[in-house]
């Protein structure tokens, strides 16, 4: 009887007695527990709606969690972490992710709002994961948008990448009404955006061969 081990080189080349009873815990068996709060011992409270969790997992996967319950905090007496500035769906994509290792909606706007659940919690393989998804989808209406909130969690490989795209972008970028209205509200970054922009024009020029 084979069963699905970590190592790919152990799963094609080796098979465990088949007195073995139940092979290692599965996504879906995580996600059963989740979906179905068994054994939950840790609620996240958001509004007026709970979230039962596991606190090993959720302390597992996030270093922010594992230092509630190391200090001697409200959270840690009564098993309740009341979050008040991610909205519910959110929160809830943040816990599947930690059971599932896998992101329940891709939609641009969900995911924009989970990066910064997850660089709150510090949940690095999702905050990557959003990353991923959000450079993806980037396009010249977001862009702006996106790199402010690169810039707001101080992710400079995210930023770089963001800005590269706006710099190869910027003259359909320049004729955008997000464009318009990142001037207004993001000064210092819009002015960061037309120095980079100057930099490279420069760069370019100097490399140009004399006619």
């Amino acid at each position: 009887m084979e069963f699905d081990l970590t190592s790919s080189y152990l799963r094609h080349n080796y098979q465990l007695p088949s007195s073995t009873i139940s092979p290692p815990t599965s996504v879906d068996d995580l996600k059963a527990m989740y979906a179905k709060s068994l054994n939950a011992d840790l609620c996240l409270k958001v509004k007026k709606c709970v979230v039962g969790v596991h606190r090993a997992l959720l302390c597992a996967c996030s270093p922010v969690f594992t230092k509630m319950f190391e200090a001697p905090m409200d959270e840690k007496e009564n098993n309740v972490i009341e979050i008040t500035d991610i909205e519910l769906p959110v929160v809830k994509g943040l816990v599947e992710f930690v059971y599932t290792g896998a992101l329940c909606n891709d939609d641009f706007d969900f995911v924009y709002d989970l990066y910064y659940a997850a660089d709150k919690y510090d949940v690095s393989s999702l905050r990557k994961t959003c990353t991923d998804v959000l450079l993806a989808k980037l396009d010249v209406e977001n862009a702006c948008r996106v790199l402010s909130l690169a810039d707001q969690h101080s992710d400079v490989q995210f930023k770089d990448s963001i800005m590269e795209f706006i710099l190869f972008n910027f003259d359909d970028i320049l004729q955008t009404n997000n464009w318009s209205e990142f001037l207004d509200e993001e000064t210092k970054l819009a002015a960061e955006v037309m120095r980079c922009r100057s930099l490279k024009s420069k760069k370019l020029s100097n490399n140009m061969p004399v006619a």
